[in-house]
């Protein structure tokens, strides 16, 4: 298993370059930005002062919502996207959020299943992609 990292707040330029590098990497960097994104809270963890894995969080009144969580290739399937997950988890539960949901990629329903979200609703397709909503309900 890796070694400790901290999560820290991170800049939207890093967010994006991390975001085209792990998702679209064939698409124009304007591609992975996400209006209203200048509002919300972006988190990340850093190995060797390199940004390797990110995640943004927005947040309506109780409602939050995660979006483009990222690793980089080398570092994936190495626990730091459930780092992220249980960290934001951890956020929105102190900040008196009552839900947070996702859009998430169809093949990648499992990996949320294990911190606790449920499938909500019928999968639809985003860019030709299949994606599944996934919530989690904090009692």
């Amino acid at each position: 298993m890796h070694v400790h990292h901290s999560i820290k707040r991170v800049n939207l330029e890093e967010v994006w370059h991390l975001r085209q590098e792990v998702m679209w990497p064939d698409h124009p960097i304007d591609f992975v930005k996400i209006p209203g994104e200048e509002d919300a809270h972006h988190f990340g963890i850093f190995f060797e002062s390199r940004l390797i894995a990110c995640v943004s969080l927005f947040q309506h009144k109780n409602h939050w919502k995660f979006r483009k969580l990222a690793t980089l290739p080398n570092f994936q399937g190495q626990g730091y996207g459930g780092s992220l997950i249980k960290f934001i988890k951890d956020y929105v539960n102190t900040n008196q959020g009552t839900i947070l949901t996702c859009d998430a990629r169809l093949e990648k329903t499992a990996f949320y299943e294990k911190f606790g979200f449920k499938k909500e609703g019928d999968p639809f397709l985003k860019y030709g992609k299949p994606y599944q909503k996934m919530e989690l309900k904090f009692e």
